[in-house]
């Protein structure tokens, strides 16, 4: 969490391209940081977390994992519904708009931020603990926040239920790749990103939203006539 909010108060000055940059780059250098921090991280060996759970860890790690993601989602659906929601809901439609209209934009961001952090602090603790080792190359890759910003694209980003769905989609995915294709899982994966991206912007979700109301009419009404015509 001190962290984020370090970050966010130094990046959030950006926007764009090079908000991503800043972030891609205070990843890395916090990557290269604890690799040369021996005496607290290990470096490149890494460090052995100690265990949660002792008695029956995959079934406690599950229902923890559970908890985390209701928690989560409730505490999305709080967010929504109240003020802060609404504000930030404004600075993503138009940034500029939402602080000649008295939003503190780079606060209400970085409070976003933080409530984030915390959340993936929570659940990279049972991850580690779960594996009982972890290491810089591991846990501060670019590949890592690279697949928690594709598993909320492909679900639908800006929806309650999207990143749920991406992660459900995206994860079996990934193995089932591997798998069968191989060292080109890769490539697979790549083309299914792009294709989702190009035909899919809003995501499972948002699509499935957009949509529905034009299908839901015409099911409905050949279920109203074919129920019609058996009595």
């Amino acid at each position: 969490m001190a962290a984020a909010f370090v970050i966010g108060r130094v990046s959030f000055r950006l926007r764009g391209p090079y908000f991503a940059l800043a972030t891609i780059a205070f990843g890395e250098i916090l990557r290269h940081a604890t690799k040369n921090l021996h005496s607290v991280t290990g470096g490149d060996i890494g460090v052995q977390p100690p265990a949660l759970f002792a008695r029956d860890p995959s079934r406690w790690f599950y229902v923890s994992a559970v908890v985390l993601t209701a928690l989560a989602l409730a505490v999305t659906v709080a967010i929504v519904r109240s003020r802060f929601g609404y504000q930030l809901q404004a600075i993503r439609e138009d940034e500029d708009t939402a602080m000649a209209c008295g939003i503190d934009a780079a606060r209400t961001k970085l409070v976003a931020l933080v409530i984030s952090a915390a959340l993936t602090a929570v659940a990279g603790a049972l991850w580690a603990s779960q594996f009982l080792f972890i290491d810089p190359d591991s846990v501060l890759a670019t590949r890592l926040s690279e697949q928690i910003a594709i598993v909320a694209m492909l679900g639908g980003a800006g929806t309650l239920t999207g990143p749920i769905v991406g992660a459900i989609v995206l994860v079996p995915a990934e193995e089932l790749f591997k798998n069968v294709f191989e060292e080109a899982h890769l490539l697979i994966y790549g083309v299914l990103i792009v294709v989702v991206v190009l035909f899919l912007p809003e995501g499972i979700v948002g699509t499935v939203a957009r949509w529905w109301p034009r299908l839901a009419g015409p099911v409905t009404r050949w279920w109203r006539r074919t129920r019609s015509a058996r009595t």
